[in-house]
């Protein structure tokens, strides 16, 4: 495979519980405000609010030099800012496969349903189910 090196960048993602991802990738979409919002090495200055949805990162792989793993995390809101070749999302909430596995699944599951059943505007119950819907279709991806 061609060298990666000219169109890397830097990737960090950072939530209340710390940090969830520091890596090289060549390519990262992340669930913007308005819309998905592309990123690659050299990308202009930019920095916007987040929205819940699927964050896509190409990560490289440091197991094979050239080649890159591709990974989604949920995010909840926060904020995203691009410069000098670095993408650092501070998100309010990050849940990647890690946090699907197992029991871990099924209190996330049962906490997402409770917050539903809670919720006392059309916006929180949209949300809610955007974020059950999300949680879902990643977690059947790792089984």
């Amino acid at each position: 495979m061609a060298d990666l090196s000219d169109k890397l960048f830097r990737c960090k993602v950072i939530a209340p519980s710390g940090t969830r991802l520091d890596c090289d990738v060549t390519s990262v979409v992340v669930p913007a405000h308005d819309g998905q919002l592309g990123v690659m090495a050299g990308h202009m200055p930019i920095f916007c609010q987040l929205a819940l949805g699927l964050m896509k990162v190409s990560q490289v792989d440091p197991d094979l030099p050239g080649h890159t793993q591709d990974h989604e995390l949920i995010i909840d809101g926060g904020f995203v800012m691009v410069a000098s070749n670095s993408l650092t999302v501070i998100a309010y909430e990050v849940l990647t496969l890690e946090d699907l596995q197992g029991d871990d699944l099924e209190d996330l599951q049962q906490r997402l349903k409770r917050s539903l059943e809670e919720a006392t505007t059309s916006e929180e119950r949209m949300h809610d189910h955007k974020k059950i819907e999300l949680v879902e279709r990643l977690a059947a991806v790792s089984s």
